[in-house]
């Protein structure tokens, strides 16, 4: 499989980026870990990073986090754009959320600027 970074058969690891429904409590035994907090009252967002050859998650990174009745909860309506964004080589990780928040991350999962706002929400 070509390499991304040099569009060739090159050896180098690939990794594939997945925003993702991550049902970690759906397992009893981790639900056991919160005590008495309900996971049905909240959404989050994050970004999950896996490596495709060994079948790992690489990285996740926490964005949001909305109670389940707000009228803005915490989505990722759309796959993240990944892009060399500041020219070192390794590609960043662009992704907005519901919130109107925009945010740039760097192939470790770290921020890269604060997170902006793209658009105001109004008060609701």
């Amino acid at each position: 499989m070509q390499c991304g970074r040099c569009h060739e058969d090159c050896g180098e690891k690939r990794e594939s980026l997945l925003p993702c429904d991550f049902q970690y409590y759906d397992n009893p035994e981790h639900l056991k870990e919160l005590g008495d907090i309900d996971v049905g009252k909240y959404v989050a967002s994050s970004v999950v990073v896996f490596n495709l050859d060994t079948k790992q998650v690489k990285w996740t990174r926490e964005l949001d986090l909305s109670t389940s009745t707000a009228k803005v909860r915490a989505y990722i309506y759309s796959s993240p754009s990944v892009v060399d964004l500041d020219g070192d080589g390794n590609l960043d990780i662009l992704v907005g959320t519901s919130f109107g928040l925009f945010y740039v991350l760097d192939h470790h999962g770290k921020f890269e600027f604060a997170p902006c706002i793209f658009f105001n929400i109004p008060s609701l």
